[in-house]
Protein backbone atom coordinates (compact mmCIF):
# COMPACT_ATOMS: atom_id res chain seq x y z
CA UNK A 1 0.00 0.00 0.00
CA UNK A 2 1.44 3.37 -0.96
CA UNK A 3 2.05 6.11 1.59
CA UNK A 4 -0.57 8.28 -0.15
CA UNK A 5 -3.26 5.62 0.36
CA UNK A 6 -2.25 5.14 4.00
CA UNK A 7 -2.65 8.85 4.69
CA UNK A 8 -5.99 9.22 2.82
CA UNK A 9 -7.82 6.46 4.68
CA UNK A 10 -7.71 8.38 8.00
CA UNK A 11 -8.70 11.88 6.89
CA UNK A 12 -12.17 12.05 8.39
CA UNK A 13 -13.50 14.27 11.15
CA UNK A 14 -12.67 12.71 14.53
CA UNK A 15 -10.18 10.13 13.24
CA UNK A 16 -6.59 10.02 14.45
CA UNK A 17 -3.65 10.38 12.08
CA UNK A 18 0.07 11.14 11.92
CA UNK A 19 2.41 12.66 9.38
CA UNK A 20 5.47 10.82 8.11
CA UNK A 21 8.71 12.77 8.36
CA UNK A 22 10.19 12.83 4.86
CA UNK A 23 12.97 15.33 5.50
CA UNK A 24 14.95 13.32 8.06
CA UNK A 25 18.34 11.76 7.44
CA UNK A 26 17.41 8.19 8.26
CA UNK A 27 20.12 5.84 9.47
CA UNK A 28 22.08 8.56 11.27
CA UNK A 29 21.55 6.97 14.70
CA UNK A 30 19.70 10.02 15.97
CA UNK A 31 16.16 9.91 17.26
CA UNK A 32 13.03 11.53 15.87
CA UNK A 33 9.43 11.76 16.98
CA UNK A 34 6.04 11.67 15.33
CA UNK A 35 2.94 13.26 16.79
CA UNK A 36 -0.40 11.46 16.58
CA UNK A 37 -3.24 13.97 16.23
CA UNK A 38 -6.98 14.01 15.68
CA UNK A 39 -8.70 15.65 12.72
CA UNK A 40 -10.91 18.43 14.09
CA UNK A 41 -13.24 20.99 12.57
CA UNK A 42 -12.02 24.51 11.95
CA UNK A 43 -14.01 27.11 13.92
CA UNK A 44 -14.95 29.08 10.79
CA UNK A 45 -16.94 26.25 9.20
CA UNK A 46 -20.27 24.57 9.93
CA UNK A 47 -20.83 21.00 11.03
CA UNK A 48 -19.07 18.41 8.87
CA UNK A 49 -19.93 14.73 9.26
CA UNK A 50 -17.77 11.97 7.72
CA UNK A 51 -16.75 13.69 4.49
CA UNK A 52 -13.43 13.04 2.81
CA UNK A 53 -10.80 15.71 3.39
CA UNK A 54 -10.16 15.90 -0.39
CA UNK A 55 -13.64 17.47 -0.65
CA UNK A 56 -13.35 19.79 2.34
CA UNK A 57 -9.64 20.06 3.07
CA UNK A 58 -9.96 23.61 4.36
CA UNK A 59 -12.65 22.62 6.88
CA UNK A 60 -10.49 20.17 8.87
CA UNK A 61 -7.24 20.73 10.70
CA UNK A 62 -4.96 18.59 12.87
CA UNK A 63 -5.33 18.98 16.63
CA UNK A 64 -2.28 19.30 18.89
CA UNK A 65 -0.51 15.95 19.28
CA UNK A 66 -2.33 13.57 21.62
CA UNK A 67 0.51 11.02 21.67
CA UNK A 68 4.16 11.42 20.64
CA UNK A 69 6.07 8.35 19.44
CA UNK A 70 9.89 8.56 19.52
CA UNK A 71 12.41 6.18 17.99
CA UNK A 72 15.70 5.84 16.15
CA UNK A 73 16.24 6.99 12.58
CA UNK A 74 17.88 3.60 12.02
CA UNK A 75 14.44 1.96 12.26
CA UNK A 76 11.77 4.51 11.25
CA UNK A 77 9.26 1.85 10.18
CA UNK A 78 8.96 0.66 13.79
CA UNK A 79 7.91 4.19 14.80
CA UNK A 80 5.36 4.39 11.97
CA UNK A 81 4.01 0.94 12.82
CA UNK A 82 3.48 2.05 16.44
CA UNK A 83 1.77 5.23 15.18
CA UNK A 84 -0.61 3.08 13.11
CA UNK A 85 -1.41 1.03 16.22
CA UNK A 86 -1.98 4.18 18.29
CA UNK A 87 -4.32 5.63 15.63
CA UNK A 88 -6.31 2.39 15.37
CA UNK A 89 -6.58 2.09 19.15
CA UNK A 90 -7.69 5.71 19.65
CA UNK A 91 -10.18 5.47 16.75
CA UNK A 92 -11.69 2.41 18.47
CA UNK A 93 -12.28 4.52 21.58
CA UNK A 94 -9.59 3.00 23.80
CA UNK A 95 -6.68 4.63 25.61
CA UNK A 96 -3.07 3.86 24.74
CA UNK A 97 -1.18 4.65 27.95
CA UNK A 98 1.45 7.36 28.30
CA UNK A 99 1.41 10.44 26.11
CA UNK A 100 5.07 9.88 25.19
CA UNK A 101 6.10 6.48 23.83
CA UNK A 102 9.58 5.27 22.94
CA UNK A 103 10.16 2.56 20.32
CA UNK A 104 13.40 0.59 20.52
Amino acid sequence: MSEDKIMKKRKYLGNHDYKRNTDLFFGSGKSFSVGVFQWVERKNYGKVVHQRIEDIHEELKPSPAKVRVTGSTKNPEAVYKRCEWVCDTLDAGHTVGPKNMRVK
